[in-house]
């Protein structure tokens, strides 16, 4: 092994990169930063290809968390051999196997970091695209962004490093960098024991590592697909029951039966379908990367922690050395294909159209990584997604509170409020039932989505968003400081505001600008009926809203 302790300068590299949102993939020779006292060096045996690296090569995540930056190097499922450690490394050694996931650094002294949910750091480091926040993520030049996993070779901090146990295979260890930590995370903090029943939707890559490590657990596991075309698979992996979610018998059997449903699917889709599954104290766990999820994160926080669907990404550190801990004593292996650097475009094009095999797909870097590799196909042809917006986001939570699924509009226009989000500051007040009708209210956001939007340059006024139909009735209380978003007639709906909303088939609810508690703003999502319902205030042309 070449001995890169002894370099001072910065270490080449060779890495699968694409030029553009096309994602058609060639061998680059880039560099990485020279190695720190704190950092390890890794050459990379395998990397795996998670559906999340084509999402954001190709740019799907631009709407909500800003543009790639190219030339671009996906992968955060590393796996290989520490070959040089810094001089204050100690939990490293040359020869050891060492992983990497999701990310690359943090803040280090937050409350998350502290208690290992370095996942939830508002200055988290994801380790591709990623900038250098806390001085731990330094890329080679200077300031540029994290390359990810599909490389030769990675420096990292050895906090991120995750010790891989030498029984472990490599070519099945990156997966679990990801997918593993994916599902163990959300089983651990929903309480899963022996005995609890645990739905997984979906049985792609992710869904089939769900149901090993869920077993490992102890846990009962149904898996609900959309056909009975993949009960077999699910019985191999370990699964003890199926449900057909396209027939209605085989739904109705599995009613009120599971404590907890990882749904795993890649891309929006009506999840609520799942919840006459879940027992009366039951969740549903969204893990896709799509609107829906972000919409759940905001909702969660909003309602204090009880929203029957919730989301969750990836989890810490201590909860990725836990799942490869357990991954190997239970000789976990995910399903996975072992491909040469020079079929990624392929694969991504697989990944692309569902995954139906549900394998994992594994790159060989050691074997197939070298200078001058292009794929032997061109470019994959990719659908276009849904793309998550912030307006997008909106409407699916105001259906994860069942506002009877019609939209909710947000509308902005104006200066941005300055205001702590740091407690959500949302209370919901007076909820009771009128005309058969469920009471609820959707007003503000989670302070994640609060640094999403940001991140996007969007400002808005002080507002509130509903999600509602003519006979639906919402109650609401604003009880702390707090962002409330909608229309910009709004402009004093911080402090203590009660009233109650008739939206009248708009969806956008709040104060007027006249200020009269009780009068409401109006909106069509797709026209400009804006203004109040009861004193017939409308917003001059300069103050019109504009919609994102």
């Amino acid at each position: 092994m070449t001995d890169y302790g002894a370099m001072n300068g910065h270490i080449e590299t060779i890495c699968m990169a694409c030029d553009d949102a096309r994602c058609d993939f060639k061998a680059m020779e880039l560099q990485r930063r020279p190695m720190g006292p704190e950092d390890v060096v890794i050459q990379m045996k395998y990397c795996g290809v998670c559906h999340s690296d084509l999402h954001f090569a190709a740019g799907h995540m631009t709407g909500i968390l800003g543009p790639a930056v190219y030339p671009f190097v996906p992968g955060h499922e590393l796996s290989g051999v520490c070959t040089a450690v810094g001089e204050k490394v100690t939990k490293f050694k040359i020869g050891m196997q060492v992983g990497v996931g999701c990310m690359v650094d943090s803040c280090l002294s937050c409350a998350a970091c502290k208690r290992g949910e370095e996942q939830m750091c508002s200055k988290q480091v994801p380790t591709y695209n990623g900038e250098n926040k806390n001085g731990r993520a330094e890329t080679f030049p200077v300031g540029g962004r994290t390359l990810g996993g599909y490389t030769s070779m990675m420096v990292v901090h050895e906090r991120f490093a995750v010790l891989i146990p030498d029984s472990y295979p490599l070519q099945f260890a990156g997966p679990v960098m990801c997918a593993g930590v994916t599902m163990y995370d959300p089983l651990v903090r929903q309480g899963a024991k022996e005995g609890s029943r645990v739905g997984i939707v979906g049985l792609g890559g992710l869904g089939q590592f769900g149901i090993r490590v869920a077993k490992a657990m102890g846990c009962v596991v149904t898996v609900v697909s959309r056909s009975q075309s993949k009960e077999d698979f699910a019985r191999r992996c370990g699964a003890d029951h199926f449900i057909a979610s396209g027939d209605a018998t085989s739904m109705a059997s599995g009613k009120n039966s599971l404590d907890i449903i990882l749904n795993t699917v890649p891309t929006y889709h009506d999840y609520l379908v799942y919840n006459s599954l879940l027992k009366k104290t039951g969740r549903q766990v969204l893990l896709g990367l799509h609107k829906g999820l972000m919409a759940a994160f905001g909702v969660n926080a909003l309602t204090g922690n009880n929203s029957r669907v919730i989301g969750s990404g990836i989890g810490g550190i201590a909860a990725t050395q836990a799942v490869i801990d357990l991954c190997d004593r239970h000789k976990i292996y995910p399903e996975v294909e072992v491909v040469p650097c020079s079929e990624l475009n392929t694969v991504y094009e697989k990944l692309d159209s569902a995954n139906e095999s549900g394998v994992r797909y594994v790159l060989d870097i050691e074997g197939t990584l070298k200078k001058g590799v292009v794929c032997t196909a061109p470019a994959p042809k990719l659908s276009q997604p849904d793309s998550p917006t912030l307006c997008g986001v909106m409407n699916a939570s105001a259906q994860v509170i069942d506002l009877c699924g019609a939209p909710a509009v947000l509308h902005a226009g104006g200066s941005a409020a300055s205001v702590d989000m740091s407690a959500y500051g949302f209370a919901v007040g007076g909820a009771q039932e009128q005309d058969g009708g469920l009471l609820g209210e959707l007003g503000g956001i989670s302070e994640r989505l609060t640094a999403l939007a940001d991140t996007a340059g969007l400002s808005f006024t002080t507002a509130s968003i509903l999600g509602a139909c003519g006979r639906w009735r919402c109650r609401m209380q604003v009880s702390r400081r707090v962002l409330l978003r909608a229309g910009v007639c709004i402009h004093s709906a911080i402090g203590r505001l009660g009233h109650t909303i008739d939206a009248g088939g708009g969806g956008l609810g709040g104060a007027c600008a006249e200020g009269a508690a009780g009068r409401i703003v109006r909106a069509q999502c797709g026209g400009h009926d804006v203004g109040c319902s009861l004193c017939r205030w409308r917003p001059s042309g300069a103050e019109r809203h504009r919609q994102l």
